[in-house]
């Protein structure tokens, strides 16, 4: 999977900022919905070629829905695709699984 830098190596940069402020909190979390939208993306560009239930995907779609209202339910439905046989099902449910917990991230 691509990154450009780890989550850990994003705050020690913007720790060496002397700025006050909360604005590098916010950063941090922004670069992280990033880094996690971006890795459920590559597990639905990728369902077809290889096994997606990777760590990093899960811990991605945990932080994506652990604060949201309906964020077991998306988590759940999301990961049932894993067991999905059908490589145009498999990704189809990805992508409806993944578009709708991007409609819950907005509201």
């Amino acid at each position: 999977m691509f990154t450009i830098c780890s989550i850990m190596e994003f705050k020690k940069k913007i720790s060496n900022v002397a700025f006050g402020g909360n604005w590098s909190e916010e950063l941090i979390t922004e670069y992280e919905l990033l880094q996690s939208l971006t890795s459920l993306q590559w597990a639905i560009d990728n369902c077809r070629k290889r096994e997606v239930n990777t760590t990093e995907v899960n811990e991605a779609l945990n932080y994506l829905t652990k604060d949201l209202e309906k964020g077991k339910m998306l988590s759940d439905k999301f990961k049932r695709g894993h067991l999905i046989t059908d490589q145009n099902s498999r990704e189809a449910h990805f992508r409806e699984s993944f578009r709708l917990i991007k409609v819950w991230l907005k509201s």
